[in-house]
């Protein structure tokens, strides 16, 4: 395995505790030792006073969540040495983009990623193996694309607004809910060539030379025309594969993929000429957060004039990410509601500490409430005229 080692000469590194499994090696030790033996240091990722150049990803990474967002990221791939990829007639630059656009998303502070999982790429002896099989030939583009990565897994989500999520251990769509904003799963080449795509329990209509390869949602199946050469047509599965129509080409999709970082939006887009005109992604969400925030404002203050109280403060939780002076302001609220002269203050401290809080308009807006006259809560005050 050629390693560049202009790359990891005189660099620090540190191997990330969520990445799973390496291609480098086995275990972290031996990544670490090869990393070493080019000149690379490696410092252990839970020593935090040592300063590193790069945190190394590797192949298999899941729930991948750290909020420490500000460090420079690498992916074992980019190690590699690249020259046949660089004279790919389709896909140069497969593997920049595709480091790129992973960089993009460990680096977003609104986002979390379920699962990374890159397969080992596969040989031409493989590809070899495959057509006497087949009794065919292999697309060259597919062949490229297979050639860096055997398959890809990446699953990822807005941790704000929070929506569940699961990932099923086995299937072609891993994405339990179907609710992943982004969905990269390209199946492996051995699958997408040979399962019996026909089988009358898929319900699929794909004939012989359509060949699924991209499950990353299962009301769209994608799939590839194994009866042409070059870069073969992709068509879109609708309705759970129940029809295929036209949709792009195999490196136009690969490509709009992406671009899009893998978003599921990508299905409105299959007609796009994205170096055109480029397909912007608001990674901060903030249209979903803001929405969300109105739902639960009018849901919470809504239980709150009901008076029923446990149910605002549970309704409120969702709020402490989204907004947290709004959830202090509630639940604000909800001890005066229940004489919780505690909680009133906890709160009270809470919004104080945030610093958008004017507790003078507060109490001129409440007036002679009975919470302002307990000994608790004139102690708090004293304690506040004295700091």
């Amino acid at each position: 395995m050629d390693l560049q080692k202009t790359i990891i000469e005189g660099k620090t590194f540190t191997l990330h505790s969520q990445s799973k499994k390496f291609r480098l090696g086995k275990s972290k030790n031996t990544v670490g030792g090869l990393l070493e033996e080019q000149g690379g240091a490696v410092i252990n990722f839970s020593n935090k006073k040592e300063p590193y150049d790069y945190v190394l990803i590797g192949r298999e990474t899941e729930n991948f969540s750290p909020h420490r967002r500000k460090v420079a990221y690498i992916f074992e791939g980019e190690l590699l040495d690249r020259t046949h990829i660089s004279q790919f007639e389709y896909f140069p630059d497969l593997d920049i983009k595709f480091y790129d656009m992973l960089r993009t998303i460990f680096k977003e502070d609104n986002i979390d990623i379920s699962c990374l999982s890159i397969g080992n790429p596969l040989t031409e002896s493989d590809f070899l193996a495959y057509e006497k099989k087949l009794k065919r030939k292999i697309p060259k583009a597919v062949k490229e694309f297979y050639s860096v990565f055997g398959e890809i897994k990446l699953l990822w989500k807005f941790r704000k607004p929070y929506e569940r999520s699961g990932i099923r251990v086995k299937g072609w769509n891993i994405d339990y809910y179907d609710n992943h904003f982004g969905s990269f799963q390209i199946l492996p080449l051995k699958t997408v060539l040979f399962e019996k795509w026909n089988n009358p329990d898929y319900c699929l209509e794909v004939g012989e030379d359509l060949k699924i390869f991209d499950f990353s949602y299962d009301f769209y199946p994608m799939a590839f025309d194994l009866s042409e050469e070059g870069n073969p047509t992709v068509y879109k599965g609708d309705d759970h594969g129940v029809v295929f129509e036209y949709a792009s080409n195999f490196k136009q999709y690969i490509g709009l993929m992406i671009h899009l970082h893998g978003a599921r939006i990508r299905y409105d887009h299959l007609s796009t000429d994205f170096t055109k005109t480029p397909i912007n992604i608001d990674f901060s969400n903030q249209k979903n957060i803001t929405a969300r925030i109105d739902e639960l404002k009018e849901t919470v203050q809504g239980l709150i004039e009901s008076k029923d109280f446990k149910a605002a403060k549970e309704q409120s939780y969702s709020l402490y990410d989204l907004e947290p002076n709004l959830y202090y302001r509630f639940n604000l609220d909800i001890a005066r509601g229940e004489k919780d002269i505690d909680a009133f203050i906890r709160n009270l401290k809470d919004l104080l500490r945030e610093g958008n809080f004017d507790l003078s308009a507060y109490e001129k807006e409440l007036g002679d409430d009975e919470m302002f006259k307990t000994a608790n809560y004139l102690a708090f005050k004293d304690g506040l005229a004295n700091s």
